[in-house]
Formats: structure tokens, sequence, C-alpha cells
């Protein structure tokens, strides 16, 4: 570490030693410094067992004479000195006077506390600190994450988890046990918690507002105007804006923050905005798990586990059960593959993608229909579907969906078109009634896709009204797939109604 930063570290420690305000970032500054550098790290122990010695004379902890403090205590540090050593001096006295009479004061060792919190799951260019971002690594207090085109969830103290969108950035404070912080920079986050313990606090803060939760499931985000936008679906919490007003809200209810707070209903499309860091956030927080890295040549291919979006390659997550995962990338042949799970090792797969021998006219323009032409192939078929819906040319890859379907009903494209067309007309086109038979249709002729058809099945019901024969299913899926992401989002869903 440069002296530079010493120097910082020793003027912050003297301001927060005499009670002088310090903001949350610096406090978080001087813990991450304290723990990078040595002498610094020394330092800060020896001090902080000089006031426990005050309360409990058998904390404190006499470095020994190659690990003592640096000698570049500032006067204020001096003065610090001495007054808590003779504080110090006289609760060891004191202490020492109480336990005469054969009573023996059992010493207390302090162990350094385990990492509080770990990455649950990270895709494309999601970076933890200086690095890239993956599954596993433990969070400490002052990282900052940053997400830009990927997405990244961490769980905290395996009862919290919180996820963040694409192009988000958030630093997490872990240096009061009894208070856990986010601070969102900017994008969008999702949080997911059991109920805390009495006593302990939860906030997710941002330069316009600050949420505080116990046990609920809400996103914060920051607009392009710098307004922050919460949408609580689950439980209840306390929304304070800058100028101390404060509300508290009720599910299901959304607030916007900026010189005062405006709370109104929220409605279902605004819902739906948070459904995919929604299914992120089930992911086990349990340590018993396996990690998955995932990698793909040419990077940047959508990946989905279960039918769920997890983002672009490269992608790590914890998963608890066996999975099926989907590779797809505009201009490729798609790839799947079931991943079967064990407890507590890392799996990696690369995958090198084939590219379709796409034709030279353009995908969104019908090829014209001429003697002697040649039918394309399934392949070419699928790569125009892909390329039309990345371009936000909905109708016309539904269209070119279907006719996949008509013309190579057996292929193994045909196949992942119905599934993707049923996502398309649940999602984009909302068109319930089309997805639920297009997920049929994929049902009737069956394949590795079943789990996906049957889970968007399910959802295109409740979508149409037909509620009885959605429980119904729901519950046959939650038999025959307990621990899939799908499931816990069934079940979500059941407590939500």
């Amino acid at each position: 570490m440069r002296s530079a930063d010493c120097d910082h570290w020793v003027a912050l420690s003297d301001q927060a030693a005499i009670g002088q305000d310090v903001s949350d970032r610096d406090q978080a500054w001087l813990v991450q410094h304290a723990r990078a550098c040595s002498d610094c790290g020394r330092e800060a122990a020896f001090y902080a067992s000089l006031r426990d010695a005050v309360g409990r004379p058998e904390m404190l902890v006499v470095p020994s004479p190659a690990a003592r403090p640096i000698a570049r205590r500032s006067p204020i540090r001096v003065a610090l000195f001495a007054t808590v050593a003779l504080a110090a001096s006289v609760a060891i006295v004191a202490g020492v006077a109480r336990n005469r009479g054969g009573r023996t004061v059992t010493p207390v060792t302090v162990q350094a506390p385990l990492p509080a919190a770990r990455l649950l799951f990270a895709s494309g260019s999601a970076r933890l600190g200086a690095g890239p971002a993956q599954a596993g690594q433990a969070v400490t207090h002052g990282e900052r994450i940053g997400t830009d085109d990927g997405l990244a969830c961490m769980a905290i103290a395996s009862s919290m988890t919180v996820c963040l969108d694409a192009m988000s950035a958030a630093t997490l404070a872990l240096a009061d046990p009894r208070q856990t912080i986010v601070y969102l920079e900017k994008g969008r986050l999702l949080a997911r918690l059991d109920h805390q313990p009495e006593g302990r606090t939860f906030l997710v803060r941002t330069s316009q507002a600050e949420v505080q939760a116990v046990g609920t499931r809400f996103s914060v985000g920051i607009s392009d105007d710098g307004q922050t936008q919460v949408r609580l679906h689950e439980g209840k919490v306390t929304v304070r804006a800058a100028n101390h007003v404060a509300s508290d809200l009720a599910a299901p209810v959304q607030a916007r923050v900026g010189d005062d707070i405006r709370v109104a209903p929220m409605p279902a499309a605004a819902s739906r905005d948070d459904d995919l860091l929604s299914d992120l956030s089930t992911l086990p927080r349990t340590e018993t798990r396996t990690i998955v890295r995932l990698a793909s040549i040419p990077a940047g291919a959508d990946v989905s586990f279960d039918n769920v979006a997890m983002g672009k390659t490269p992608v790590s997550t914890v998963l608890a059960a066996d999975a099926h995962v989907r590779l797809a990338m505009a201009g490729y042949v798609p790839v799947n593959e079931w991943i079967s799970l064990a407890a507590g090792a890392t799996i990696e797969r690369s995958f090198t993608l084939t590219a379709l021998a796409v034709s030279a006219e353009r995908p969104d323009r019908p090829a014209r229909a001429h003697r002697g032409a040649t039918s394309p192939s399934p392949s070419h078929l699928l790569a125009m579907a892909q390329a039309l819906r990345a371009r936000g040319a909905y109708d016309a890859c539904a269209q070119v969906y279907r006719r996949l379907w008509s013309e190579f009903p057996g292929s193994e494209e045909s196949k992942v078109s119905m599934i993707s067309l049923g996502e398309l007309e649940l999602g984009k086109r909302n068109h319930p009634v089309a997805a639920l038979e297009a997920f049929s249709a994929y049902l009737r002729v069956g394949g590795t896709l079943e789990r996906e058809a049957r889970y968007g099945r399910i959802r295109a019901l409740r979508t149409v009204g037909r509620d009885g024969e959605a429980d119904a299913e729901s519950a046959t899926f939650l038999r025959d797939y307990p621990t899939s992401i799908q499931s816990a989002t069934l079940r979500r869903q059941v407590h939500e109604r």
C-alpha cells in the first residue's frame, strides 16, 4: 500500500475515534484498507482490543514486538492511546480484584469472522472488485459489484439474497453485525429476505432514498433522472427520502422517490419487469451446492437453466439439483445439455458453437418462390427466427417459428421453436392463447424440454384465467420437479395468492 493511503487511514480513524462524523463509505474504506495493509490492520486490531479491555479486560490482545502498531501515531492518536490505556488498566485492576477468592477468568479467544456474503451467480462481464465475478467468491465489506452487460446475485448471512440487473453497480457494507447495507450506485437490484431476527436491519441506499426491510421481496432502481423507483412484491418496507420524509409500504405497491415519495399501485407489466431477477433470487444459499461454470466460443451466447434466462456467457452459478442448460446465439446452432450435479463440486463446460449456413437473402425478407428453388433447412429457418427476434421483429419471428413447425415437425429445431414461440407469445406478443397452443404442441410430441413446456403451459393457463387447470398442473409439476427453479417460483405464486 502507498504511504498516502496509510496516512489517510490514520486521519480517518482518528476522526472516528474522537466521535467526528465519518461517512458510511469512508467507514467501509477504513475496514477494507485495514484488511489489505498488514501494518494498519495490526494497529486497528491493537486499538480495538484496548477499547474492548475497558469493559472486558480479558479481551486485551498484546501484540508481539514484531507485530506492534507502526510508529506513526498522530497527536490525537497518542492522546487517545493514553486515555484508553489508562481506562483499560483500571478495568484490568478492577477485574483482578473482582476475581480474587479462587475464581478464574477464562480467556476468550477472538477469531476472525467468516465471510458473511458470497456470490451465487454471475454472467457476462460482471465484476467483483477489480476482477471478474465468479459464483462461490466471498464478498467482503466495502467491495463493489458491477454488472455492465451481465447479471449477478449474492447471498448474505444465509438469509438474504440480492440480485443486480445489467448496467448496475452496488457496494456492500457489513461492518455492523446488526445492520446490512447495500449502496446502489446505478441500475437496479432485487432483494429477497427471510424474516430477520429482532434488532437486525437490512437497508438499500441510493443518493435519493433509503429502503428498510425485515422479511420481504422488493426491487430498487435508479431512473435516468436520478430518482429512485421501489417495487414491493412481498411484505413491508419503510422508504425514506433524502429530506427524511418516510412512508411505510405494504405489497403490492410501487413508489417513486425524489424530493418527495409518490406511492401508486403496481401494474402487472411493472411487476413482470422484475421476473428475471426474482427467479434468480431463488438460487440456493446453502453451502452444500454445486458450482457450474459455462463458457462459449464465441462468447455472449444466451444461457438458460430449465428455461430460466441466466444472461450471456460466461456464466457461473450455484445449483442444488440437476438441470437442463441451453445456449443460443443468432446465427449458430443451439446447444442443449443435461447437467448432473455432485454436492460441493465445481463443474466447468466450454461449448464451441457451430455456425448456421444462412443464405445471402435478408432474413426479414421472404425468399421469392420460383421453380426449382431449394427449400430452406430447419437450421436456416431457426437462424432466421433468431435474427428477427434479436431485431424486435416479433410478428415476423412468430411466423417463421410456425413455418418451421409446419414444414419440419420432426426436427429438433422445430421442437425448440415451439418453446421459443410459446415464450414469445406469452411475453412480447401478449397472446397467451397462442402460447398455450405452442406449449401444448410440444408436449404432444415430447422431448428433452418437457419441463420447460409444462411450466410454460401452467403460466399460459393462469394468464387466460383457467386457474383450476393451472392449479392441477402446478401440483403435478411440483411433485415431478420439487427442486427446480420453476418450482420455487410456483410455490411463491401460491403464497402470494
